[in-house]
């Protein structure tokens, strides 16, 4: 009784593997695929050489289907932010922080801020409270904020997801590798 349930099991997995369109692994990456853009800046401070945000994120599926809305807080040195010539977006160090954290009450000094390029597409102004440290506008772009990647459930399923694929398309056994190599 044993194998013959075994062996249902297997043929309803081979099965709904051989329906599948793509691969089962492909599938359950593009589900983990992670893509996170800052929506609205609220607030923004300087403590010390560092200007904190509290900003509104917005996830995105592979083809801007929004997922869901995040309230995010971040840490990212003003140095890198004025320097010239200016410093590619992906070279500048964001410390990501607790939202409820992120403005201090002692030592965080309220700023003005112009963030550019945000996913809305408009440019906002995030002004803290009360009066700003000075005059100055920081220029703070938007993808400096961006996060992507792949969710961490999605890695313990590998394995399944491989053995699934190579009995329903073999050709798969030699092409995975390559083809995470590549886009991974």
């Amino acid at each position: 009784m044993v194998c013959s349930t075994r062996r249902w099991l297997g043929a309803l997995l081979i099965a709904v593997g051989g329906v599948q369109a793509g691969c089962i692994t492909g599938k359950a990456f593009e589900g983990a695929r992670l893509d996170e853009s800052p929506e609205r800046v609220h607030a923004a401070c300087l403590h010390g050489e560092k200007l904190r945000v509290r900003y509104t994120a917005v996830v995105t599926r592979e083809f801007g289907e929004i997922v869901a809305r995040r309230e995010r807080g971040a840490e990212i040195d003003v140095a890198a932010l004025e320097e010239r010539p200016r410093r590619r977006v992906d070279g500048i160090e964001v410390v990501p922080l607790d939202p409820e954290d992120t403005l201090l009450r002692e030592g965080c000094t309220p700023v003005q801020v112009r963030v550019t390029g945000l996913a809305s597409g408009a440019e906002t102004e995030g002004v803290a409270a009360e009066s700003p440290a000075s005059d100055a506008v920081l220029v703070l772009p938007a993808p400096v904020l961006h996060r992507d990647g792949t969710a961490a459930w999605v890695w313990p399923l590998l394995p399944v997801t491989l053995a699934l694929d190579t009995v329903a398309t073999p050709s798969l056994t030699v092409l995975w590798g390559a083809y995470y190599v590549v886009t991974d």
